[in-house]
């Protein structure tokens, strides 16, 4: 009986290692696919990590001009012609970076008109 398990034995052991062996040269043949998507990944971190760097950055950013010596918002409405006032309606900041230029422009307008009446 001790024959017959050692002959099992011997037959499992052979099929461990062969499949073992056939498991090895698997994950050799995967692992430069693996390297190579895993460096992909990598750099796309750095890469969105650049990016949220650069946003906050911006979104830092102090404008040089003081939105307070502009004319007001009210007046701005009041006074500004037709065509170049468009309060904005979304929340977005493409709507209010339009909005700005606009009362820059108006300032810009209005400033140019008054300059002859202190010379």
């Amino acid at each position: 009986m001790y024959a017959t398990k050692s002959r099992y034995e011997k037959r499992y052991n052979r099929l461990f290692l062969t499949c073992s062996k056939e498991a090895k040269v698997a994950a050799q043949k995967a692992k430069p696919k693996l390297d190579q998507l895993n460096l992909q990944l990598q750099n796309l971190l750095y890469e969105r990590n650049y990016y949220m760097k650069e946003i906050r950055g911006c979104k830092d950013f102090k404008p040089k001009h003081d939105v307070s010596d502009l004319i007001d918002i009210e007046q701005f409405l009041e006074k500004a012609p037709e065509w170049n006032k468009t309060e904005p309606t979304q929340d977005s900041p493409v709507a209010h970076h339009k909005f700005m230029l606009q009362r820059l422009q108006f300032e810009l307008q209005e400033r140019k008109r008054f300059v002859p009446n202190i010379r």
